[in-house]
């Protein structure tokens, strides 16, 4: 269902943009704010895809921490179990 909104513009701005009043200003910004949340999703998407990627690579030095302790140096506990991460 479409959705009203109020966008709240400087007297200057008025002033130029009545200098053309041909243009669908409405369009203008729906366009402007479905380039922004493109954008902005995209970015999101990225980021956690990134942070993603970062978490497996502290997930497998972790998986290097324990077993450097465990079979290098000898620092484990009798129950600690060494599994590569999932």
């Amino acid at each position: 269902m479409p959705r009203n909104i109020t966008v709240y513009i400087s007297d200057d701005l008025d002033e130029r943009m009545k200098k053309v009043p041909e243009v669908n200003w409405s369009e203008v910004c729906r366009r402007g704010i479905e380039g922004y949340l493109e954008k902005r999703i995209d970015t999101m998407e990225q980021f956690y895809k990134t942070l993603e990627t970062i978490l497996a690579k502290i997930a497998k030095l972790e998986f290097e921490v324990r077993f450097v302790k465990k079979v290098v140096i000898g620092e484990t506990k009798t129950d600690e179990t060494v599994a590569p991460p999932s």
